[in-house]
């Protein structure tokens, strides 16, 4: 069975979407914070097929704190491409990942994340057109 790590600090809005993907059998763990999903993919990235992404998250843990790592300002605030460089550049973790984000098609091309480097890499814009289609990207990914 497919399982899938949803890094969004967006918990309620998303609900909808979650649900559209797991009734289609497919696991889902929640992270709503940066930091914890950096822990968790560090200790345990070998459990999932796939990892979701919003790039616009907060850089602080549970606890309000914001590691050394995430320090440094994010283009755009997008804090969550910085995770997605270290897990690519420090962790060496190869799964694929579909970046979920209200940003916009220039405001991600600015943020250099499509070089082959931080590959296999899919956008999706948070749109109500696009997320229809969500469920049908992560199925094509898992595959």
């Amino acid at each position: 069975m497919a399982k899938i790590l949803w890094i969004d600090d967006d918990v309620y809005d998303i609900q909808f979407l979650l649900y559209s993907v797991e009734k289609n059998g497919i696991i889902i763990d929640k992270i709503h914070h940066l930091p914890e999903a950096y822990d968790l993919l560090k200790d345990n990235h070998q459990s999932y097929n796939l990892i979701v992404l919003d790039l616009l998250m907060p850089s602080t843990n549970k606890s309000g704190e914001t590691p050394p790592w995430l320090s440094e300002d994010a283009p755009r605030g997008a804090n969550g491409a910085i995770l997605l460089k270290l897990i690519r550049e420090n962790l060496k973790i190869k799964l694929p990942v579909l970046i979920l984000s209200i940003m916009g098609p220039e405001a991600i091309e600015d943020l250099e994340i499509h070089s082959e480097q931080l590959q296999p890499l899919q956008v999706i814009r948070k749109t109500p057109d696009n997320l229809g289609y969500l469920p049908t990207a992560i199925k094509e990914l898992l595959k």
